[in-house]
């Protein structure tokens, strides 16, 4: 008697899915081969698909990158106190160290500004710096590069991607394993009623 197919293989998958089989394929082959394809299919369309997200992530990061920089404005400060170490946490779980220093400028009104930015350490006072500000000058956050951006896209879109992927493959997985154990089950029922009489056929 043959034993129950295995569900592994291009060649199997082809056969199973072609329309004129061999008869001696099941109804649990199909089954198994459609989704199998189904999940290959899907994981192929995964990257056109992970490639728009990326592009619309990024068209996301423009358009938020453009109403900050309508907002503010880079201003030539100069570092008026030596940096200062801070860090977020205390102990054990201490999350980031950060060096600070107090930076002054002229603003666009001609007068006086000041205000704490983010420095490296090895900053000297009195050295130049770049600091963006609001439109009220206050120290604020920059617009993101465009380097970041792209970063920051490529970044979604490959996990995005990686995660599709590593989903079908594990369907895929479980829906050969589920169908094998099935067709398994199937072949030992019918092993049972055969056995006896090919037995007594052999006496």
């Amino acid at each position: 008697m043959t034993r129950a197919p295995r569900f592994t293989g291009v060649r199997w998958l082809v056969e199973a899915l072609r329309p004129r089989s061999n008869p001696l394929r099941r109804r649990l082959d199909r089954v198994a081969a459609s989704l199998t394809a189904l999940f290959l299919v899907i994981a192929v369309f995964g990257v056109p698909g992970a490639w728009w997200l990326g592009t619309d992530v990024h068209a996301r990061a423009e358009t938020t990158a453009a109403a900050v920089a309508a907002r503010g404005h880079w201003v030539q400060a100069q570092v008026a106190t030596p940096p200062e170490l801070r860090t977020s946490g205390s102990g054990p779980e201490v999350q980031a160290v950060t060096w600070w220093a107090r930076a002054a400028w002229t603003g666009a009104d001609g007068r006086p500004h000041a205000g704490d930015v983010q420095v490296d350490r090895r900053i000297q006072v009195g050295g130049p710096l770049r600091v963006w500000v609001s439109a009220a000058e206050q120290v604020a956050s920059p617009p993101d590069s465009e380097a970041k951006m792209v970063t920051a896209a490529a970044g979604v879109a490959a996990l995005a991607l990686g995660g599709l992927l590593i989903t079908c493959a594990l369907l895929i997985v479980v829906t050969r394993a589920v169908a094998s154990a099935l067709a398994e089950r199937a072949w030992q029922r019918e092993w049972e009623i055969v056995e006896p009489r090919w037995n007594r056929s052999d006496h």
